[in-house]
């Protein structure tokens, strides 16, 4: 809930600065009483961690746009590797995010400082996101950057008996559907296999 009221004052604070008082006043009342925002802070879900995140990444990058400094736009790379961590699909935004940022500056006429930034955001985004990537090398010995649950979740909800695997928990018959791909020899073998 805590996270909730930060998300609150975040909105509050960029709607003020981009909008007016009475925009960010209405953006913040709504962000304090939609349900779906409600019911994932009492849960400590990762929506309310991204939005979380994703406020004060926008807080930052507006702060960096207004006066390009570098330890803004590092702490921009750190939490959208935060948020890479909560959701890996964020990551598809890094190039989109590495442009903007190198248009910014070159409106600004910062020059190669402004490659410099950009450079700097990817290195804090990397640096945030390795931890993750080499304990899974050392653990599964193999090159994955966060996770590698996405042939899973497409299984889980593109099958015959999609009904009855969509909604599994862990336990007994999560781990029966996890070995499904192995018992029917499906599999790649690891490097100490070959």
């Amino acid at each position: 809930m805590l996270l909730g009221l930060v998300n609150c004052l975040l909105v509050y604070a960029i709607g003020r600065r981009w909008f007016g008082a009475r925009v960010a006043l209405l953006w913040s009342a709504g962000m304090a009483t939609y349900w779906a925002f409600v019911y994932f802070e009492g849960e400590l879900q990762p929506p309310v961690l991204l939005a979380c995140g994703g406020l004060l990444l926008m807080r930052q990058l507006c702060r960096w746009a207004n006066r390009p400094m570098i330890r803004r736009v590092l702490s921009a790379g750190a939490i959208l590797g935060l948020l890479a961590l909560i959701r890996p699909n964020v990551l598809l935004f890094v190039p989109v995010l590495a442009i903007w940022l190198w248009r910014v500056g070159r409106r600004n006429n910062l020059g190669r400082r402004g490659l410099l930034q950009v450079v700097a955001m990817m290195s804090a985004v990397v640096a945030v996101v390795a931890p993750a990537t080499i304990r899974n090398y050392l653990v599964a010995d193999e090159f994955v950057i966060i996770s590698c649950n996405g042939a899973i979740n497409f299984y889980i909800g593109n099958n015959a008996r999609y009904d009855s695997t969509v909604a599994i928990h862990p336990g007994r018959h999560w781990e029966d559907l996890v070995a499904e791909p192995m018992l029917a020899g499906i599999h790649r073998p690891s490097a100490r296999s070959r």
